[in-house]
């Protein structure tokens, strides 16, 4: 399965670090209230979003941020999809408190953010032909600037609808996941404390990032 996956440890120093470039200052927590994310390995892949406070996100998402499109498995095997994106390729329009931030993910922004959605399910008996697959997702989300300095947590829920077509062979059929989209409800979940250290570990990891490039682009 692909996907960036980052140790507690790590994910913690980098969250101190977090907290150490924003003088300590308490996250801003913005619940997701609508939008929808529409993943696929053979096409392309978006996500918009809106929250609380005029927040909202739009991108294209690049197929190497997706998870378990590529991980095909047999019925009765629990399996993942999603997505995981962040950094400096991941490059999105952001608008918040009436402010915009364009061109994130590139050397021409001060802000950055990070997006992870994840269904894990019990894949269904094989079929003759494709199903669609309805179960819950997680969402949580990242969202950073460096001038003036404040970091925005993101939280989310919703169902997603999941293509699934039969493949393999008669003697070890499999399950090829071909589409998933993600439909947000209206009422987010609060985060869990560990949820709280990962994504901060993450703004860190875009703003380091970002200065690391700038940097890098100055020099040469």
């Amino acid at each position: 399965m692909r996907g960036a996956h980052h140790g507690v440890a790590t994910a913690a120093l980098l969250a101190t670090l977090l907290i150490s470039r924003t003088g300590g200052a308490e996250p801003i927590v913005i619940p997701i209230t609508g939008g929808i994310a529409d993943f696929s390995e053979r096409g392309s892949s978006t996500i918009a979003i809106i929250g609380a406070q005029g927040f909202s996100l739009r991108s294209f998402v690049s197929s190497t941020f997706l998870l378990g499109f590529l991980d095909h498995r047999g019925p009765g095997e629990r399996w993942t999809v999603g997505a995981q994106a962040g950094g400096i390729d991941f490059e999105a329009h952001v608008s918040f408190r009436g402010v915009s931030y364009e061109h994130l993910g590139t050397l021409t922004s001060t802000a950055g953010a990070s997006v992870t959605l994840r269904s894990t399910l019990v894949l269904p008996p094989i079929s003759a032909g494709p199903v669609v697959v309805t179960n819950p997702f997680t969402f949580s989300g990242l969202f950073s600037n460096d001038e003036p300095p404040f970091t925005v947590e993101l939280v989310g829920s919703g169902t997603a609808m999941i293509d699934l077509w039969p493949a393999g062979s008669l003697d070890s059929p499999l399950w090829d996941p071909r589409r998933a989209v993600f439909e947000f409800s209206s009422v987010a979940p609060t985060p869990e404390p560990t949820s709280f250290v990962l994504m901060g570990a993450a703004a860190s990891l875009v703003t380091a990032s970002r200065r690391w490039r700038k940097r890098n682009s100055t020099h040469r």
